[in-house]
């Protein structure tokens, strides 16, 4: 018999609601396998020791009321959702708060995945009972897999809380809006934790709040790869941590995003007491009043971080103090543009060890320091290799501040800083007994000095004791008294420096110092003290902000004769901070066309002059190559060459290049290198750039163009005379491009133009008229636009020109 349609669609529809529309009611004990669409916790509910309770994908536990769900010793609880179909854990009617998942010695197989966690509360009295808005674990393993935990709340913990020696693994999360007193977002004590690839956002901590993102505490913790963003203390005092706070334990913090968080200590980071605090291949960005990263009282190392556009009320990116003091390694880090009212860029106070290969830059203070402070009790401190450019200080010191102990200062570019009032690239003052050696401090700047002196160089204040070899201290400025060194009531000793084109005074002292100079180049003043010149000390190419020796320069070999200066080819010191090594026939040289290079994530290119001069009596064949070194050390390339070419006796060939560094090329501090090979000798030289951050699935091409690395010379060359400038083009006739070589006796102003055989110009734009050093160079004309037939090009060097005739045969 047939049943009416209208009974079976009823039947339908009863059975569908059956199948997918299913609600139970619990509370107590509780275990198997819960499978309704709904599950209404009308009370307390436990998962019983050794028992397990099993969540399949789809159902909706709802609390209707400040429930907890207990997850008892050796209990599991396993809730395990799909993409398309989690398992949400909320309230039910709106408004309602419960007490969030509680695991107590449970077994170690306990997981939530693909779990919406919302309005979770422990704010009640009790320890317990105030840990954890959506889970807490007292000596429990558990593991949270992309899982959703929002709009929590809890006296600590906010998110998540784990206790007494709990282990934790947090992977593929979203961790946001959840409020706590400290850890809004994860809270660890005495426990282990790994918190991988999540997104912790948007928490904030009232009252005297730490650790808004997250808080580690006497706990070993692993972070990895998150983004932690917009975790704000809500109160301006008191509160220290707004990323990460971590006090002892080991902590690993590596290639995560840390931006725009705010708290008034370590508004990014904040650590202490930790032995082993690593910090690598982070970007810390936009963190605000409390520094990017704050140190106390422990051992650190910091590495490959990008520490960019932070604020604070001292160090604006890192601060290191605290007694008794941090120890440890920052290297090939890039500090830029970050602010603070004191200390743009890094202070330390306490600390000791190795400060090498950063990228300083772009800092400012609206008062002392711009750039890097080195203070008290920093003995052993060793500031070596950085690049520190470009800093700012509304008061003294633009680039490096000291204040007494003893550092070592050394093979640091110190270039570009200003000051509104000491001390533009260097300040020293307070019983500080810095060696500074093998620096360059190029064009640094102060805007406005008083009676206490401006010194655009560096400045040495009273009861400072510092000692100086082998500086190169050039073109610095000061509106008032502006000098390469200012010595007001100090006596520093200066051995084998260059202090040349500084305004307006080279060396300037008060009445009570008395620098001791020897072996030095001292423009304008032939100095007291042995061994002192006032030669013109004929550097590499100024305009690039190249102040190495050409050979031939009046500063070499004429350093301190004693063996203790010798260079490293174990001849006698050459004068300024980059000797000339003679131990090679040829030397190679890269002179980058802006100091530093700071490349964005999308890639870009770099301009760099690349040289070899032949310092022997015969030619040679040299092979040249350029490569790489990654931010992780290791080489990538060549990206140029190799190419051989010939250079004669006495010849300086030259080439403009430019560097491609792609999008998927990583964040961090890259070191481009060049050699030049004659037999089994081999000259190499290097210089630092950076990039901002990588493009996932970006170019990753490495392409280098310009003037060709083609052969030079094939015969001798003539001697060079005091009087003659030698100009000429190769290969002639050309297509579509020829190389003009000029030679030059002396260093020269040189204006090159190529004209038609109607006399108009086609070469403009061909070479800026500049300085060139004396000896052989070369420049690429290009005549792929141009039509067949004669050109004419002249050339200007001081009171000399010649012209030359090229025929250009397509």
């Amino acid at each position: 018999m047939k049943r009416p349609s209208s009974i079976l669609a009823l039947i339908i529809l009863i059975s569908y609601n059956n199948t997918f529309a299913e609600t139970i009611t619990v509370s107590g004990d509780v275990s198997g396998t819960w499978s309704a669409d709904t599950v209404l916790v009308v009370g307390e509910v436990r998962v019983p020791q050794e028992q397990t309770l099993v969540i399949e994908p789809g159902v909706k536990v709802l609390f209707q009321g400040l429930y907890k769900l207990i997850v008892d010793t050796m209990a599991t609880l396993q809730a395990v959702g799909t993409e398309q179909d989690s398992i949400k854990f909320d309230v039910t009617p709106p408004g309602f708060l419960w007490h969030g998942i509680r695991f107590y010695s449970s077994s170690q197989n306990s997981i939530l995945e693909y779990c919406l966690l919302q309005k979770g509360h422990s704010w009640d009295t009790g320890h317990d009972n105030s840990l954890g808005g959506a889970i807490f674990c007292s000596n429990a393993p558990l593991v949270l897999h992309n899982c959703i935990i929002e709009n929590c709340a809890a006296a600590t913990g906010g998110g998540i809380a784990c206790i007494n020696n709990s282990s934790l693994e947090v992977i593929d999360c979203v961790i946001r809006q959840n409020i706590s007193h400290c850890g809004s977002g994860i809270m660890c004590y005495e426990s282990n934790a790994t918190i991988k690839m999540n997104q912790i956002v948007e928490n904030a901590g009232s009252d005297w709040g730490d650790g808004i993102g997250i808080y580690c505490k006497h706990s070993n913790a692993i972070i990895l790869e998150n983004l932690i963003a917009d975790n704000i203390a809500l109160t301006s005092f008191g509160n220290e941590g707004g990323g990460i706070y971590c006090m002892g334990g080991e902590i690993l913090i590596k290639n995560n995003i840390i931006s725009d968080n705010y708290s008034s200590q370590g508004a990014g980071i904040y650590c202490k007491y930790s032995d082993n605090t690593r910090i690598i291949g982070n970007t810390i960005r936009s963190n605000e009043q409390g520094s990017g990263v704050f140190i106390e009282d422990s051992g650190v190392f910091l590495f490959g971080n990008l520490i960019t556009e932070n604020e604070g009320s001292e160090g604006g990116g890192i601060y290191l103090s605290s007694d008794p003091g941090c120890y440890g390694f920052i290297n090939k880090n890039i500090i830029s543009g970050n602010t603070a009212v004191q200390i743009g860029g890094i202070k330390l106070d306490y600390f000791t060890g190795d400060v090498s290969k950063n990228i300083i830059y772009q800092n400012s203070a609206n008062s002392t320091c711009g750039g890097m402070w080195i203070g008290q009790y920093s003995d052993g401190t060793i500031c070596h290799e950085n690049i520190i450019a470009f800093n700012h200080a509304n008061g003294s010191s633009g680039g490096l501040h000291c204040f007494a102990w003893t550092p070592t200062i050394s093979e640091n570019i110190i270039i570009g800083n200003t000051a509104s009032y000491t001390g533009g690239g260097i300040y020293c003052h307070g019983h500080s007994y810095p060696t500074v050696m093998f620096n360059g401090v190029f064009e640094n700047y102060v805007q406005g000095g008083t009676s206490l002196g401006a010194a655009g160089g560096i400045y040495f204040g009273p009861d400072s004791h510092p000692s100086l070899s082998n500086n190169t201290i050039c073109f610095n400025i000061g509106d008032t008294l502006g000098t390469g060194i200012y010595c007001n009531e100090a006596s520093p000793t200066l051995t084998n420096a260059i202090l040349w084109q500084n305004e307006s005074e080279q060396i300037l002292t008060s009445i009570s110092a008395n620098p001791e100079v020897t072996y030095s180049t001292i423009q304008d003043t032939l100095w007291p003290g042995i061994g002192n010149i006032n030669e013109d000390p004929l550097f590499v190419n100024p305009d690039l902000n190249d102040y190495r020796l050409q050979w031939g320069s009046p500063c070499i070999d004429t350093g301190d004769p004693s063996p203790q200066y010798n260079d490293p080819d174990s001849t006698r010191a050459d004068m300024g901070a980059f000797y000339f090594d003679q131990s090679v026939p040829v030397r190679i040289l890269l002179s980058p066309h802006e100091i530093p290079y700071l490349i964005e994530p999308e890639g870009g290119t770099m301009d760099y002059t690349i040289q070899g001069t032949n310092i022997f009596q015969s030619s040679h064949d040299v092979t040249i190559w350029c490569d790489v070194e990654l931010p992780d050390s290791t080489i990538y390339g060549p990206v140029l060459g190799p190419v051989t070419i010939t250079i004669e006796p006495g010849q300086t060939v030259e080439r403009i290049r430019t560097q491609t560094v792609p999008a998927a090329a990583p964040m961090g501090v890259y070191h481009y290198n060049a050699y030049a090979v004659v037999d089994q000798d081999t000259s190499k030289d290097s210089f630092m750039f950076g990039k901002l951050g990588t493009v996932t699935g970006g170019s990753d091409g490495w392409g280098n163009a310009g003037d060709p690395l083609i052969t030079i010379g094939g015969g001798s060359t003539p001697a060079l005379q005091e009087t003659h400038v030698i100009a000429e083009n190769y290969p002639n006739p050309f297509n579509a491009t020829t190389v003009i070589s000029f030679s030059l006796p002396v260093a020269s102003m040189v204006k090159l133009e190529v004209f038609d055989i109607s006399g108009s110009r086609v070469g403009v734009g061909l070479v800026p008229t500049r300085q060139y050093p004396s000896g052989t160079h070369q420049i690429t004309f290009d005549g792929t636009n141009l039509s067949s037939g004669v050109y004419l090009y002249q050339l200007e060097a001081g009171d000399f020109s010649a012209m030359g005739k090229m025929v250009l045969m397509k």
